[in-house]
Parts: structure tokens; C-alpha cells; sequence
């Protein structure tokens, strides 16, 4: 009895051992369930030594390269990194669901050939992988393929690549909580200045010098201004030439650590720009940015959109009018 239990046992543990053997195998022989980069997933720390990525299609190329402030694109201004480490970790963390054709005659329906998506990666001189992603299946797989082979293969975790240079180009050039800003002086081209403070005993925003017989306005922008660093996103980026460009504006921020935030804004035909002055941001010191109409308009404030009179009453009865305060409204 003793006997036969064992024997029973011992082909339970075959019969198991097949099964997860069969488990891992696909129908055509082609290994399944594998890392499609084994020494990425054994140790990420690979990753840090990546310095540039390229992504080629159709005889266009997207370059990204690692450099002292940050990554950069195509030998301009900076490279967005949620995408790219997006990529990296998409690659690193795949896994080969099924191996499928080696014919390269099918790559093309696959959008796999040399016309297609190719990655890159390199550390240094060394080209690290070189790899197309293709097509994405109806379960959520995607098509790669190593650029040296013609096997390819179906991969889980990875998602399909962005091949446009809008995807990759940095767009939030600040974010700063609003909470971290203490005071924002807006100087209007042909105007006064506005200066407004945080109060440090109730967070509130008042007018630095509030001309007499005014008061707020019940909205007055004034938490939309200390909100304007937050994700603060620009369209493109251009290389600082600003001699042809109208100066319309400035605008400082002072932070609760003492960083000031300088944006200086100006205009060229139906175009905006911002420059950046901050010794938290030297990355910037070359660089002017487009932003969107609406943005200028939103930093664009003039004195009366903040303030209204008040309701005071003097010794005779009669409110003082606005016209007596000596303020110009408009």
C-alpha cells in the first residue's frame, strides 16, 4: 500500500512538472512567458545607465539624450521623461506571451519591418537593444521584434509608443503649489505695478498699498494668481531672441523659501512668449516659450479688475464716489 501511495505520488509530481513545462511552452515550440529582456527584469539598476533613445520611422528619427539638467530632444530644448519612463519600464518589466512568425515577409503586417517603429537604446557608445514595436492586439499584447532577429513575438506590460515630436517635448516648465507662493508683483507694460501679499496670520491675499476709499472685489483673482505656477504649461520652446518681440508684461513670485520666479512676457504678431529668470530654473536662462493666448490674459491684470469702492460712509450721509477717490476706472 505504502508502495503504491509513493508511486501514485511520484506521478502526481511528473504529471505537475509536465503540465507547468506545457504551461510555458506555445504550440509551435516558441518559449512563452519569458522576460523579452531578462537582465533588465533581474536588475533594474541597468536602467540608470541609460543615457539616449532613439525612436526611427519611415526615415524620421526622435532623439533623447541624457544630459547635465535633464534629457533632451533632438538637440533642443527638453524632453518630457513620463513617456520615456514609461518606455524603459515597459520594456524592462515585458514579458513574451507567444512566440509568432519568423517569416520576414510578414513583418510588414505586422508593423514590424525596418520601415517601422524602431527603439533604440544605448549607454554611452554601446547600443544596449535595438527593437521594433508594432501592432497591439485585441487582448492588449504588442507586436516586437529584436531588430537582429526575425522572430517575433506578442509582449505583455509594454504599451504602444507615441512616434510624434509633441509627445516628447516637455510642456509643464513649472508647477508650483500655490500654497508656496508669498507675494506676486505684475508689472503691466504701460502701467502701474500690482503688488499682492499673503497675510502670514490667515493666508489671505490683500493689495499692497490699497488705495484709499477701495476695498476687494468679492472675486478678485487673487487665488488664481497664486495658482498661475501650478502645471504651469507652455506649447513650444525657441531658442531666447526677443529683440523683434513687444514687451507686454512681468510677473515675480516670491516663494516661501525665497526663490523669486521672474516670467517676462511679450509678443510677436499673433504669438506669445514667456522667458523664465530664476536661480531655481537656470535651465531656462536661453530659452522662450509660447504659451497660449488665454494664459497671457490670465497674468495680464490691470489694478480695477482686483479692487472695487467701498461702501464707506462719510461724516455727511453721502458714499464717497469713485470719481472723488482719485483712481482711474475704467
Amino acid at each position: 500500500m505504502f508502495n503504491h501511495m509513493k508511486g501514485l505520488l511520484g506521478l502526481l509530481i511528473v504529471l505537475t512538472g509536465l503540465a507547468y513545462w506545457l504551461s510555458q511552452k506555445d504550440p509551435s515550440g516558441g518559449q512563452v512567458e519569458q522576460p523579452l529582456v531578462p537582465d533588465w527584469q533581474a536588475d533594474l539598476s541597468q536602467l540608470s545607465v541609460v543615457d539616449q533613445v532613439s525612436l526611427s520611422k519611415a526615415g524620421e528619427t526622435i532623439n533623447l539624450a541624457k544630459g547635465a539638467d535633464g534629457w533632451v530632444l533632438n538637440d533642443g530644448f527638453y524632453a518630457t521623461v513620463e513617456p520615456l519612463y514609461e518606455l524603459l519600464q515597459g520594456i524592462s518589466r515585458a514579458v513574451i506571451v507567444e512566440a509568432k512568425t519568423a517569416n520576414p515577409e510578414n513583418h510588414e503586417l505586422l508593423e514590424l519591418s525596418a520601415q517601422d517603429l524602431v527603439v533604440k537604446i544605448s549607454a554611452g557608445d554601446e547600443q544596449i537593444l535595438a527593437l521594433n514595436i508594432g501592432k497591439t492586439t485585441a487582448a492588449g499584447h504588442v507586436f516586437v521584434r529584436r531588430v537582429d532577429e526575425d522572430q517575433t513575438y506578442t509582449v505583455s506590460g509594454l504599451k504602444p509608443v507615441r512616434f510624434n515630436t509633441d509627445s516628447w517635448q516637455l510642456k509643464t516648465v513649472l508647477d508650483v503649489d500655490a500654497s508656496d507662493i508669498q507675494a506676486v508683483k505684475l508689472t503691466p507694460h504701460t502701467e502701474d505695478s500690482i503688488s499682492v501679499l499673503r497675510e502670514a496670520a490667515t493666508g489671505e491675499w490683500q493689495i499692497e498699498n490699497m488705495p484709499e476709499g477701495y476695498q476687494l472685489k468679492a472675486n478678485a483673482y487673487l487665488e488664481q494668481l497664486s495658482a498661475s505656477l501650478s502645471r504651469f504649461i507652455v506649447d513650444d520652446a525657441l531658442v531666447k531672441d526677443t529683440d523683434e518681440l513687444n514687451e507686454m508684461m512681468s510677473a515675480e513670485y516670491v516663494l516661501s523659501n525665497g526663490d523669486i520666479i521672474k516670467l517676462q512676457v511679450y509678443q510677436g504678431d499673433e504669438e506669445y512668449f514667456v522667458t523664465i529668470h530664476s536661480d531655481a530654473y537656470p535651465q531656462y536662462q536661453n530659452w522662450m516659450m509660447k504659451i497660449a493666448e488665454y494664459k497671457f490674459t490670465s497674468l495680464n491684470r490691470s489694478l480695477t479688475e482686483f479692487i472695487e469702492p467701498s461702501p464707506s460712509v462719510g461724516a455727511t450721509g453721502v458714499s464717497q464716489s469713485p470719481e472723488s477717490s482719485g483712481l482711474p476706472l475704467e
